[in-house]
Parts: C-alpha cells; sequence; structure tokens
C-alpha cells in the first residue's frame, strides 16, 4: 500500500474509532438504553475517547497540511476533548449527560459526516437492524 493509501486508512479508521461512544453520547434514548443494559460498557468511555485524540495528534503531526480529512479529525478530537472533561467522573453513569458531553458529542458527529437523525438527537433510538430471517427446517 503507498503512503497516500495508508494515511488515507489511517484517517478512515480514526473517524470511526470512537463513533459508537459519540452515538450514545448524542442520543438521549440510546444512552438511557445502554446505560441500563450495560453500564459495565460504558466505564473505559473516557479511555476510548481518549485514545481518540491521540490518534488525531499522531495523524496531525504526519500530515503535511490541514485539510481535508485531516481536518475533521483534528477538529473531531478537539470536541472530543471537550466531552473527556464535561464527563462525571469521567464515566458516564448519570440519569441524563450534561449538555457539556451532549452538544459537543452532535457537533463531532456532524463534522465526521453524520448530521443527526431525521428525528432529531433527542428522539433518535438508534439505527434498525433487521433480524435476519430464520433457516427452513
Amino acid at each position: 500500500m503507498n503512503a497516500s493509501a495508508t494515511r488515507a486508512a489511517e484517517v478512515a479508521h480514526a473517524m470511526s474509532q470512537c463513533m459508537n461512544l459519540l452515538f450514545l453520547f448524542a442520543a438521549p434514548r440510546v444512552f438511557a438504553s445502554v446505560r441500563s443494559a450495560s453500564p459495565e460498557s460504558l466505564a473505559s468511555a473516557t479511555e476510548t475517547l481518549r485514545a481518540f485524540v491521540r490518534t488525531a495528534e499522531g495523524i496531525r503531526a504526519r500530515s503535511g497540511s490541514v485539510s481535508g480529512d485531516v481536518r475533521r479529525v483534528v477538529e473531531a478530537a478537539t470536541l472530543v476533548e471537550e466531552i473527556c472533561d464535561a464527563l462525571p467522573g469521567g464515566a458516564p453513569i448519570e440519569e441524563e449527560l450534561p449538555p457539556a458531553v451532549v452538544e459537543p458529542a452532535r457537533r463531532t458527529l456532524a463534522v465526521l459526516g453524520f448530521p443527526g437523525p431525521r428525528e432529531g438527537w433527542d428522539e433518535f433510538e438508534g439505527f434498525f437492524v433487521p433480524t435476519p430471517p430464520m433457516p427452513k427446517a
């Protein structure tokens, strides 16, 4: 793989790395569902987000210019740092996340190319995943 393709793959990986957490934080109903079903899955949220920030810093340091996808990753990392600083106690376990977590999560997703669901973040309950048909016996 040439250097350009390697860099593009690194940027794509960095952009997708923490999006699951951002969706949780941006959508109160999704967050409540995950928090009640498996609160332990949120214990490492801050570390996952900080790993994204470190990855973005590395991308920025190796890039000749900050444009296109690299600019988006750097901008997203700045917003993710805000989220890390605002997380209550380092792990989101409260009934509701503070706006200082929710709003930057929504802005970060917009920077990464997802402006929000049609029904709005407050009504969003997650993506529909169809159940595969059962095999016929």
